[in-house]
């Protein structure tokens, strides 16, 4: 049974009296946050999403009950402001009374465990913490204490949480899924005759790629090909064998109905298909090709991608691209994960359309980079009724567009846009929003919608 709060919280226990107060109460930052999640309306795209996924499953409303929405939306904040793992979110609500106050779970009561905040998070899913983010922006709107006239639109990236990727780490690491699979397949009851795990010998043949790049020879190129193409011919074996334990897999779920077999050959099946597409790219590298599209980088995050920003420290970094659009007070509009590297001049238009959306602004004044700029993405915001679009033009340009560049309000909105900088800096190093432990896009998506959430929860605290 869905429940927003704990109405048993507050209730007073035979000790409080002989403790200070500040030892129950949350810092002011803690306090305002908290008075926005105690709104109604802040936690009704949960219940929106419960109710769809009840009319869509059939289930009734009966049942255990459910962790109070008002605890799951403070925790997460928590998470996110604090950088957190579940793990430790779990525990440090529970040390600290001011925090147990903080998301209404009341005293003597257990903390909900960590797997459960986590399977909430990917359940509710990345629409319903944009719904919320929506609603905390309406919710200050409508109290007069947030501006609209000015929009400022940047990207960044959100990278995955993966090691560099290299044709040899792929390939063992997928050789290690697929014998860890295996081995699952084997508890489950079904027969696992033929299959060889590979991954001492591959652990070997990475082993020898090491000692071979510390030598710092001209050959060592030409001998760490030979031993990528060694171990994809391993890889290959693995795969082989993999596809025999996963169609006496298959058989097995289909006879037997059962819900964590076919779960498990879902999964075996996906991996083997990525170490397949890893083997692919291993042979034509060696065969001398360097330049693939669609690279993978990843066995367990297949849709993240290779995105240059330009950085001297990072000149590539592996994960999504964020688009964010904010207002001269800092709250974030608007917050869209792509997949890829797509043209930043394409997003611009776009993006100010969605905060538009999300607030209901007709914004008089946009700025955005140099990689925003284009002829079209001008016209397009004077078509929206923006009267001022600075956006700075690359290349060569004319006398009449550099005076056009020099007046004062571009010049003006140039150094608003320049502020995103330092607001996105602090998404990063504040809110976990620079590296996602979400894996693919709508992990990702999810993730970077409650870091914008709880950003946008701290800026109001602050008003």
């Amino acid at each position: 049974m869905l429940i927003c709060d704990d109405k048993k919280f507050g209730q007073g226990q035979l000790w409080m009296p002989f403790m200070p107060e500040d030892f129950f109460r949350p810092d002011p930052e803690l306090q305002a946050i908290g008075a926005i999640l105690d709104d109604p309306e802040t936690l009704q795209p949960f219940v929106d999403h419960h109710a769809r996924a009840v009319r869509e499953t059939g289930l009734n409303l009966t049942g255990r009950n459910t962790v109070p929405l008002r605890a799951f939306a403070a925790m997460m904040v928590l998470k996110h402001m604090f950088d957190l793992d579940y793990r430790g979110l779990c525990k440090a609500v529970a040390d600290r009374i001011s925090w147990r106050v903080f998301c209404h779970i009341q005293f003597g009561k257990r903390v909900p465990d960590y797997s459960t905040i986590c399977k909430l998070a990917g359940r509710f899913g990345h629409e319903t913490v944009t719904r919320m983010n929506t609603a905390i922006l309406a919710k200050l709107k409508a109290q007069g204490k947030l501006k609209g006239k000015k929009i400022k639109v940047d990207t960044t990236v959100v990278e995955s949480n993966i090691a560099y990727p290299t044709d040899t780490g792929l390939l063992r690491k997928g050789i290690n899924k697929i014998g860890r699979l295996a081995k699952k397949a084997r508890k489950a009851g079904v027969s696992v005759k033929g299959f060889v795990d590979h991954a001492r010998k591959a652990r070997k043949i990475a082993l020898s790629v090491a000692k071979t790049l510390a030598k710092r020879s001209g050959d060592a190129v030409q001998e760490v090909r030979a031993a990528a193409s060694e171990l994809a011919t391993v890889a290959e074996d693995s795969v082989r064998r993999a596809d025999q334990v996963l169609r006496r897999l298959k058989r097995s779920a289909a006879k037997s109905d059962d819900a964590k077999k076919q779960a498990l050959a879902e999964e075996l099946e996906t991996i083997c298909g990525r170490v397949a597409k890893a083997i692919d790219q291993t042979r034509r590298v060696a065969e001398g090709e360097t330049h693939i599209e669609d690279r993978l980088v990843s066995i367990f995050d297949a849709e993240a991608r290779p995105i240059r920003k330009g950085k001297a420290g990072k000149p590539v970094e592996f994960g999504y691209k964020a688009v964010l659009a904010s207002n001269e007070q800092g709250f974030i509009f608007s917050c869209d994960v792509r997949e890829g590297n797509p043209n930043d001049a394409t997003l611009f238009v776009p993006e100010i359309a969605r905060a538009k959306d999300n607030t209901g602004f007709n914004f008089k004044e946009a700025a955005g980079d140099r990689g925003m700029y284009s002829a079209d993405n001008e016209r397009d915001a004077k078509d929206m009724g923006i009267e001022h679009v600075a956006t700075p033009k690359r290349g060569k340009k004319s006398a009449e567009r550099v005076a056009h560049e020099r007046q004062a309000w571009f010049r003006r909105l140039c150094r608003m846009r320049a502020g995103q900088e330092a607001e996105i800096s602090r998404l990063k190093r504040r809110f976990s929003f620079g590296r996602s432990r979400s894996r693919g896009r709508g992990g990702v998506r999810t993730w970077a919608g409650w870091s914008v959430a709880a950003y946008n929860l701290v800026v109001a605290a602050g008003l």
